[in-house]
């Protein structure tokens, strides 16, 4: 299992190419813009995408799925509280600097506790709220997709539409007691470690 990030868009957020080298398939997580640039990388490595994965629902991390999934045939998923933010009668807010949006096909929806297979690799859903109320943190074997919920010594605004500072606690409390440790790839800026954030996080509760 290998994750490349990819830095797309205006507010630079990580598209992670989560990739079964064996099977040469992969996930995408959070293709937020840029589409052309994330279909080259897959045609450079011969990799096969076959799902599109949402943290949640805001624009600087849906904008490139819709082309992503119409080129590849990838199934895309969504949490059911985020699905209508990525309608273009949403997503087409005026005021955003962005690619061409069309609304894309969700094939499913993330639950909580959802264990979504492909190939050799088996992605755990844990239904965050906080950022959003659908947000979502993904677990890959030792590696985690926190989207916005959870950055370096840091968490996801909790003051936009839909946010709330109580759920993004008791997000961070769930992840906090998570047994092991996980490498965290964040929805923007910097790698990091879930022990790391126990320690130094201020968000975190202690």
């Amino acid at each position: 299992m290998r994750i490349q990030i990819i830095p797309v868009g205006m507010l630079a957020a990580n598209c992670c190419v989560v990739i079964d080298e064996d099977a040469k398939a992969c996930a995408i997580v959070d293709p937020g813009a840029n589409a052309p640039r994330i279909l080259d990388y897959l045609e450079q490595n011969g990799l096969r995408a076959e799902l599109v994965l949402l943290t949640h629902g805001h624009f600087d991390h849906i904008m490139a799925a819709p082309e992503i999934v119409r080129r590849t045939g990838a199934k895309l998923y969504i949490h059911k509280a985020d699905a209508h933010m990525i309608d273009q009668s949403y997503a087409g807010h005026a005021g955003y600097i962005r690619e061409p949006y069309e609304t894309p096909h969700i094939h499913g929806y993330l639950e909580d506790g959802m264990e979504i297979p492909m190939a050799g690799l088996t992605f755990t859903v844990m239904n965050t709220p906080g950022h959003t109320p659908g947000s979502c943190v993904l677990l890959c074997g030792e590696h985690m997709l926190a989207g916005d919920t959870l950055f370096l010594e840091s968490c996801g605004r909790v003051d936009l539409e839909g946010g709330s500072a109580e759920d993004m606690r008791q997000s961070l409390k769930r992840i906090r007691d998570l047994p092991g440790d996980y490498t965290i790839y964040p929805g923007h800026e910097d790698i990091t470690k879930l022990s790391h954030e126990r320690v130094h996080n201020p968000y975190m509760p202690k």
